[in-house]
């Protein structure tokens, strides 16, 4: 192969990456790049542009290829799941914690691993493991973090619903106590959403894993428990006029808006309902037209949350970003915008 062919196959693979280039991975895709970068300025260095194809001319035809005499090791690694990120025993390389999600991958998968430079890595998934393997790392997600004396405590979580929980270990109540180590570490302060894993042999061996981003949406302070059990199941349609007529535009929460329009109307509202695939201009009219913006942030890419909140801040519009998918945590939040509207 010579000089233009590499260099061919090089910017070909280079667009393939720009491909899955999104606002979340922009520091990553362009290390890959300029890793490409460096390669072609190398090539371009090189002189005589048939050398390789030179040395082919002279090789005997019962020679064994470049192919054959390869060692048969490849860029593929067996990963191993921590409690935080995962481990390449084979390399002992450290996968962090944003790779495993951003890949979603699972103790055993094969991955790759492309040293770019410095302690930078490209990650790559391989091949999935065939099936789960047995683990004794429990994951539990959307803890809330409050205060307790003078340490950061997680003893509740919010469920699939967006129903508050209290945390429980062998159907006993269970407290974590963060120390300030993970506090700073992690930026932590009291209604900081956290992911915590632990062993299920032992829980007070336990790590916060994952910080939630909420900016652009204040969490309030949970209410105790008792403020969000619903007792009477009635009680979630009993129509009321808090909303007083306001628009509610809903991002996100697909396959669900019946449901939420309503919750929504029955405590006097109306709900528009976005997907996050509108063209940029429709995007802002609803916001425009509006009273307030929630954004479920489980069920929306980055980028359309993004371009909302832009448009919400342009407009003057009162904003919350949610954790969930509930219905009661979205009448909550819907509430408490329109004091702000």
């Amino acid at each position: 192969m010579n000089k233009q062919a590499m260099a061919q196959e090089a910017v070909s693979e280079m667009g393939k990456i720009i491909q899955k280039l999104t606002l979340d991975n922009v520091e990553e895709i362009e290390d890959v790049l300029l890793s490409y970068f460096r390669f072609l300025k190398i090539l371009n260095g090189l002189k005589g542009t048939d050398d390789f194809e030179s040395c082919l001319e002279d090789v005997p035809e019962n020679a064994p290829s470049e192919e054959e005499t390869k060692p048969k090791s490849k860029n593929r690694y067996e990963l191993k799941r921590q409690l935080k990120g995962g481990y390449l025993e084979e390399i002992d390389l450290y996968v962090p914690e944003h790779i495993i999600r951003k890949l979603g991958l699972e103790d055993g998968d094969f991955i790759s691993a492309v040293h770019l430079g410095n302690d930078k890595y490209h990650f790559e998934l391989v091949e999935k493991v065939a099936e789960q393997r047995p683990t004794n790392r429990v994951q539990l997600n959307y803890c809330i973090l409050s205060k307790r004396d003078s340490m950061l405590v997680a003893s509740e979580y919010l469920d699939k619903d967006g129903e508050i929980k209290s945390i429980k270990y062998n159907d006993v109540p269970h407290t974590f106590l963060i120390n300030n180590e993970a506090r700073i570490k992690e930026d932590l302060e009291v209604g900081s959403i956290v992911d915590i894993a632990y062993y299920s042999n032992n829980i007070d061996v336990f790590k916060v894993i994952w910080k939630h981003n909420t900016e652009g949406s204040p969490h309030v302070p949970p209410l105790p428990s008792s403020n969000y059990k619903i007792k009477n199941p009635k009680s979630d349609t009993k129509e009321t006029n808090e909303l007083k007529g306001k628009k509610v535009l809903l991002l996100g929460g697909e396959g669900r808006t019946a449901e939420f329009e309503k919750a929504i109307v029955s405590i006097g509202g109306e709900l528009i309902h976005a997907y996050g695939n509108e063209d940029t201009k429709r995007l802002e009219s609803m916001i425009k037209s509006c009273d307030m913006l929630i954004t479920m942030k489980l069920n929306i890419n980055h980028s359309a949350a993004e371009k909302a909140k832009e448009f919400a801040k342009k407009y003057k519009k009162p904003f919350r970003l949610m954790e969930s998918r509930g219905i009661s945590s979205l009448v909550q939040t819907a509430k408490s915008l329109c004091v702000e509207a």
